[in-house]
């Protein structure tokens, strides 16, 4: 789009670029003034590039410096908007994978005091900085009526303590505002109308006891239809005591939780998430969120939320470089045939970066879009973010995502939701991952919709206190074609008492209202009423013969809410169980759990056999009520039942209850029943049925690699002398896959170490160290025989373990290894290492043989080895070493020399320096010695190495951020380089990119890019990536001297023109000489990459990077 240029202004921070606090109980003395951007016309000049949908128009509501860093926005009923900003976004607020020596402690942490307590353990000094930054709520206002924003005041601010997440999510309505800043939920209240708050009221605490991932914080603040609030967290995890005294208490994973408006009776709603950042109900009362994916090949899930129910997610899975069964058991896929049983699927994928979600309300925008659900898709930079939309269509008891567009391009929106006046607003970042210090509120409409009578109605209704109306007035309403009006006039009938009541029992019959949403609403404020007086559940009890499918499955979905103890009621929803809906059903089954009627056991076990495991969402309903009515027989009756479908529910269910019954499903003949018997005993985990999983039948494991991998997992944590040696029995088998007889024998590798955490679940699960006889004695009557091994891995682990047991009947075995040129070239090295930890008498005769090998790799070990062994004689090889050997030989000689201790070393080192400083020495070289002489510099104080390496460092420009890294230009090893791109999580590569098939589609596909690019913008890449972005994703901005301004991603360019695709997707060609002043965005690459790498990474990522020549990444 091309627009005229309001105002001629600068436009060099145009496209800046990207996220929250803690409330202390008495006012602050002093004004909290964060850095935020000076007021501008950047904000109506970027419309200019947003790809918006046909016929609508975009306008600027508020920006910079009335708001700045936007995480989420909420409307109260007059219009005005409640605005959470960050400005502790790694400033207070931290990230795991800038702390990755700190993992293990962060994920080993149960409360939010361990969490405190382990950054005064690693901060020391630097602890007091978590205390400065603020999150805080502003208020902005429209004073006179032209539907701008004029008015912001800071509402609350001062969330600032250590404990303190990112503010993340707020909800206002009629005078209380919900604000989420995790550890705490907090009720925020302005009492005497000046814009500020007075009373802060913390109803909850505890959430947030990892620092994880930023962001994943407490969000998702949501009124649902029957009056409770809800909100998320992600996967930070929760220990959280509620007003009642009982301990909700989930800590490895991201969950849902909902409790009453006074924060009372809190209760978990849904988990296994990993970071669902906002939830939105349909017009039906279905809960929805979009969960984040975790960056390595997975996609982010579309996801049904249904109390009780389990999504997959673990933390520990983030952690795995493969994300472990995460990945390798499709857990986040749809639903598809030998899925996992115990999660809840997602109904579908979508994009890889879901922030904000809502659903048209009915006449928003104008009631175009009906039935659709719009999702803000954040990726760090305005090029690639905008809102999608999709809707939904019923599939079973669940749903299927029916289409989806991308209906706003060009912003990075972070939250999303309808106007009183049915315009979509969307919050903007602006551009990039770090804070910009600005922000925006942008409003979408369409011409039509000015002054229609049933937008302004609406507004009106919206705003007015519908408690003040007659019961007939509000009976009407509960037809109104908004579904926040809808909301409303149920919850002020829920204030009238008897009246209310009858009006309830009136609309949800039918009598007195003509739509279907009359009657839900008549529904839903019954059950409001009866979480008060549960007698009044039996006033909707004829209702479940209703001749309406949804009517008979809500009135089926608030006996599972308030059991119906009256016997007709469970003979009722008995026969619902077999109604032609599966929705119905589904909520049949629920209620029938509630009840807890033990009779309703063998039909909600006769219903299972029925649906053949056909409909996931079904099977859990079915899960989750036999589970609750926990009848023995019926569950002892199941796993020996001949139907599959049967004992896969029985597994799931005593899993559901740890049950050391799930033993008895281990030898099943159905392989998929079997696994679920093993992931439940497993990953729960269910302790008295572990030994029962560990010693099963080889025969009976091997048929499924995660099925033996669980067998193998299980050993190594019982650890008793059976254990090892079954083990070593899966090591030794031919009919195993050698992967897995690998892990077995690392297993035994490992044994006298102890572990922190699971080997599936990677959660905190410590493992004793165990006895190492008991390895060494399984391990030796096989030993020889896995050292022969055809299979590298299997070799290098048998290695392993004879270096950790001290094998010595393997000595003859690894002194072969070492000396065979044919063999792996790894398993020489790892030979000679463990004859070195086994004192092997022909250590020095193996070590000078190795030294003249053909294998650089061998060489340079026998190097190292020899610095143990003899340092002179190493201090005399290293410059003949440096002059002719190999480039693994010279890095390792260097190394090794900076850990020697002898004082020729420092005098070698300082030579070396001083030909660095002269420009003499090799380049792939360069970073070894920095490293090698800050070592020595460190260990000894030797004030010439350490002048040395600060003359060489003053030398680069100031500024200049590639030359500040220029070392890690050459010498990388690429098959590292490989694995930080592929697996690192601290890198994330896949998260946007695609190399070798494998990530996301946000970034440009890196096949290839080793011919596109040299080896100093590979780096510049990495550790400066705003300095040169990707054709395809930089956002431009140009002024051109006619006045106008022409916006959008940036094609090509040269000496004489400007190619810009605009919103509209049109190629503009602008010749330079009429450009006046331009913009650029920054890149979606975190511009902190370089810092949660070494620099060796970094340069093995160059390397690998330099590598990638072909399009299809080899």
């Amino acid at each position: 789009m091309i627009h005229p240029k309001s105002v001629t202004q600068s436009l060099g921070m145009l496209l800046a670029a990207a996220s929250c606090m803690h409330a202390a109980d008495v006012p602050q003395t002093t004004r909290y003034r964060p850095a935020v951007a000076e007021a501008s016309d950047e904000g109506k000049q970027a419309i200019a590039r947003f790809r918006l949908p046909e016929g609508s128009k975009m306008r600027l509501l508020a920006a910079e410096p009335m708001l700045a860093n936007p995480v989420a926005f909420a409307f109260d009923e007059n219009g005005r908007v409640y605005v959470v900003e960050t400005f502790r976004h790694h400033k207070g607020v931290t990230d795991i994978r800038s702390h990755m020596d700190w993992l293990e402690d962060d994920l080993a942490s149960r409360t939010v005091a361990d969490r405190v307590a382990m950054y005064k353990k690693h901060l020391k000094e630097e602890f007091p900085t978590y205390n400065v930054e603020q999150e805080r709520v502003k208020l902005l206002e429209d004073t006179n009526g032209d539907g701008v924003y004029d008015k912001d005041t800071v509402f609350a601010e001062g969330f600032r303590e250590p404990e303190d997440g990112l503010g993340a999510g707020v909800l206002a309505r009629r005078g209380d505002v919900y604000f989420t800043c995790l550890p705490k939920l907090w009720l925020l209240k302005d009492n005497d109308g000046d814009g500020k708050s007075d009373i802060r009221k913390a109803l909850h605490d505890g959430f947030g006891i990892h620092v994880g991932f930023l962001g994943h914080d407490l969000h998702g603040l949501r009124i649902g239809p029957d009056g409770r609030l809800y909100f998320s967290i992600g996967d930070r995890g929760i220990n959280v005591v509620s007003k009642e005294g009982r301990r909700l208490n989930m800590p490895d994973t991201g969950s849902v939780l909902r409790c009453e408006l006074d924060g009372s009776n809190l209760e978990l709603y849904a988990w296994g998430l990993r970071n669902p950042q906002e939830l939105v109900f349909d017009e039906f009362g279905n809960l929805f969120t979009h969960d984040n994916n975790s960056d390595s090949g997975d996609k982010a899930r579309l996801t049904y939320l249904v109390e009780g129910g389990d999504h997959g997610w673990r933390i520990g899975y983030q952690f795995f470089e493969d994300r472990g069964a995460w990945n390798s058991e499709k857990l986040w896929y749809p639903p598809f045939e030998g899925q996992a049983a115990y999660i809840v699927p997602p109904i579908d994928n979508l994009g890889n970066g879901p922030s904000g979600i809502t659903y048209n309300p009915g006449l928003g925008p104008g009631g175009r879009f009906p039935k659709t659900f719009f999702v803000a898709d954040f990726k760090g930079s305005n090029a690639l973010s905008g809102v999608r939309t999709f809707t939904l269509d019923p599939k079973g008891a669940g749903f299927r995502m029916s289409s989806t567009t991308d209906f706003v391009w060009g912003m990075c929106v972070t939250d999303v939701d309808f106007a009183p006046d049915g315009g979509l607003v969307m919050s903007d970042w602006v551009d990039g991952w770090a804070q910009p210090g600005k922000g925006r509120l942008y409003e979408l409409t369409w011409p039509d919709m000015a002054g229609r009578p049933d937008l302004v109605e609406t507004k009106k209704l919206i705003a007015e206190d519908l408690t003040k109306r007659s019961v007939g007035d509000l009976v009407n309403l509960l037809d109104h074609a908004d579904m926040r009006v809808r909301q409303e006039a149920q919850f002020a009938l829920v204030t009238k008492g008897s009246e209310g009541q009858a009006a309830f029992e009136s609309a949800a019959a039918g009598k007195t209202v003509k739509t279907i949403y009359g009657r839900l609403h008549g529904i839903w404020g019954l059950g409001m009423l009866a979480r008060k007086d549960r007698s009044l559940i039996a006033s909707v009890r004829d209702l479940l013969n209703d001749p309406d499918t949804e009517i008979r499955a809500q009135v089926a979905k608030l006996m599972g809410e308030i059991p119906d103890s009256d016997p007709a009621a469970s003979a009722r929803l008995a026969v619902l169980l077999k109604d032609e809906s599966h929705r119905v059903r589904f909520f049949a089954a629920k209620a029938l759990g509630r009840i807890g009627d033990l009779k309703a056991a063998l039909l909600v076990r006769d219903a299972v056999a029925a649906a053949e495991d056909k409909d996931p969402w079904l099977r859990y309903a079915y899960v989750l009520a036999l589970s609750r009515i926990n009848d023995r027989a019926t569950i002892d009756a199941m796993i020996t039942d001949e139907r599959p479908a049967v004992r896969k529910a029985a597994a799931v269910v005593m899993r559901r209850n740890q049950e050391k019954s799930l033993a008895r499903l281990l030898n099943d003949k159905d392989l998929a029943i079997a696994l679920e018997a093993a992931r439940a005993i497993h990953d729960e985990p269910v302790a008295e049925a572990m030994p029962a999983l560990a010693s099963l039948d080889l025969n009976q494991a091997r048929r499924d690699p995660a099925l033996l991998r669980r067998v193998i997992a299980s050993n190594v944590r019982l650890g008793e002398l059976e254990n090892a040696h079954k083990l070593a029995e899966i090591a030794n088998s031919s009919q195993v896959a050698a992967p897995l007889r690998a892990e077995a024998i690392r297993g035994l590798a490992q044994w006298g170490e102890g572990r922190p955490r699971d080997p599936i679940v990677g959660v905190w699960r410590p493992i004793e160290a165990h006895t190492v006889n008991h390895a060494a004695n399984a391990f030796q009557p096989y030993a020889e025989r896995l050292l022969e091994d055809k299979d590298d891995e299997v070799v290098l682990a048998a290695i392993a373990t004879a270096r950790a047991t001290r094998t010595k009947m393997a000595m003859n075995a690894l002194k072969r290894i070492a000396s065979d040129t044919k063999a792996d070239g790894r398993a020489r090295v790892e030979a000679i290492l463990a004859l070195e930890s086994m004192d092997a008498s022909e250590l020095g005769t193996i070590v000078d043989s190795a030294l003249n090998d053909r294998d650089d790799r061998l060489r340079a070990e026998a190097r190292r080895i020899l610095a143990r062994l003899n340092p002179a004689r190493t201090l005399k090889l290293a410059e003949e070493v440096l002059a002719s050997g190999s480039l693994r030989e010279k890095q390792a000689i260097i190394e090794t020399v900076g850990q020697l201790n002898e004082a020729g070393a420092v005098v070698l080192l300082e030579s070396w320096m001083d030909r660095l400083l002269s420009g003499s020495f090799p380049t792939p070289l360069q970073l070894d010695l920095l490293l090698a002489a800050q070592v020595k510099a460190q260990s000894t104080s030797d004030s010439k190495l350490a002048e040395q390496i600060k003359t060489h460092s003053d030398k680069k420009p100031a500024g200049d951020a590639v030359a500040k890294f220029r070392e890690c230009m050459e010498g990388g090893d690429a098959a590292a380089g490989r694995r930080v791109v592929l697996n690192s999580t601290a890198a994330a590569c896949l998260r946007c990119h695609i190399v070798q098939d494998k990530g996301g589609n946000v970034g440009p596909v890196l096949n290839g890019i080793g011919v596109r690019y040299d080896r100093r913008t590979l780096l510049e890449s990495i550790v400066a990536p705003d300095a040169r972005i990707a054709e395809g994703f930089k956002s431009i901005v140009l002024a051109l001297k006619d006045g106008t301004v022409v916006a959008g991603v940036l094609k090509s360019e040269n000496a004489k023109e400007v190619v810009v695709v605009t919103a509209d997707a049109v190629p503009i060609a602008v010749p330079v000489a009429e450009i006046e002043e331009r913009a650029a965005g920054i890149s979606a690459m975190p511009s902190d990459l370089a810092t949660k790498l070494s620099p060796r990474e970094i340069r093995d990522v160059v390397e690998f990077l330099s590598t990638l020549k072909s399009s299809d990444g080899k």
